[in-house]
C-alpha cells in the first residue's frame, strides 16, 4: 500500500497543528515551523533533523496504520522539534524534557519507540561482525565494523578492553 497524495496532506497539517499547539503552550517562545518529507525507510516511523528544521516520515509504516501513525508518529516527532526550539542546553533525546512537552501536546502513549505492525514493511537487515573483548563476545553492526576497519576503536563497556574483530557472524 503506498502513502496517497491526501494522506501525505494531511500528515503535513497534522504536524503544523501540532507546532501551533506547542507555541500555544510556550507563548514566550519562538517556534519555527519544519519542513516535511516522506522519505524514512525500514523500522523508523519518524526522524527529526533539527539543522535543517525537517521532519521525515516513513511512508510504507503511515500507510499500513495511518490512524495510528497520524495519533503517534506526528506528535513524538514535533516534540523533538519542540525541545529542540525551546531547551536551551543540551538534553537527552527522549528524556524528561521531551516527555514533558509529549504531555503537553496531548500524547497518551509516550513511549520513545513505536510498536507498529512491520509485516510487508521493507526493512534491510545488516550483517552482524562478531568481536570479543576481555570478558565476553559482541557482534557489531556493519556500520560499527566499517568505521573499526577504518580506525575507530570501541571498547567494551563492562571490562574496558577494545574490542577485537573475529569475524563475521553467520546468523546476520
Amino acid at each position: 500500500m503506498e502513502l496517497s497524495e491526501e494522506q501525505k496532506q494531511c500528515l503535513i497539517e497534522a504536524t503544523e497543528q501540532c507546532i501551533e499547539t506547542a507555541r500555544q503552550k510556550f507563548p514566550g517562545c519562538l517556534i519555527r515551523s519544519v519542513h516535511v518529507t516522506f522519505d524514512v525507510r525500514g523500522t523508523k516511523a519518524g526522524v527529526y533533523h533539527p539543522m535543517q528544521l525537517l521532519i521525515r516520515y516513513n511512508p510504507e509504516i503511515a500507510s499500513n496504520q495511518f490512524d495510528l501513525f497520524l495519533d503517534r508518529t506526528v506528535v513524538h516527532e514535533v516534540a523533538h522539534h519542540v525541545v529542540d526550539q525551546v531547551i536551551t542546553r543540551r538534553v537527552r533525546a527522549h528524556g524528561r524534557e521531551w516527555k514533558s512537552v509529549m504531555r503537553l501536546l496531548g500524547a497518551t502513549d509516550i513511549d520513545r519507540c513505536h510498536r507498529y505492525d512491520m509485516d510487508g514493511v521493507k526493512v534491510k537487515k545488516q550483517r552482524r561482525f562478531s568481536y570479543h573483548c576481555g570478558c565476553r563476545a559482541h557482534e557489531l553492526s556493519t556500520t560499527r565494523h566499517n568505521r573499526s576497519q577504518r580506525g575507530v576503536v570501541y571498547h567494551c563497556v563492562s571490562c574496558r578492553s577494545p574490542l577485537v574483530f573475529t569475524g563475521v557472524n553467520e546468523h546476520g
